[in-house]
């Protein structure tokens, strides 16, 4: 059961991070292009977009999704 559990809650965090990014992409791009960088607002944006995902999602895997049931979150 707690295979059930956490398959579950992983799928959650993941497909709850797809608009987040989409959306943030779509800021960023367009932030980066009113400092000038046309050509350069893409890639950085990816960058950006891509990576705070990835902290925010193992945050959320270590304190919730992988988490045995206990009191404590370590």
């Amino acid at each position: 059961m707690p295979l059930k559990n956490q398959t579950q809650r992983f799928l959650i965090i993941n497909f709850s991070f797809l608009p987040i990014v989409f959306v943030m992409f779509n800021l960023l791009t367009d932030f980066f292009k009113e400092l000038h960088l046309e050509e350069l607002s893409e890639p950085i944006a990816h960058i950006v977009v891509l990576g705070l995902p990835a902290l925010i999602t193992f945050l959320l895997y270590k304190f919730y999704a992988f988490k045995i049931d206990s009191e404590s979150l370590i």
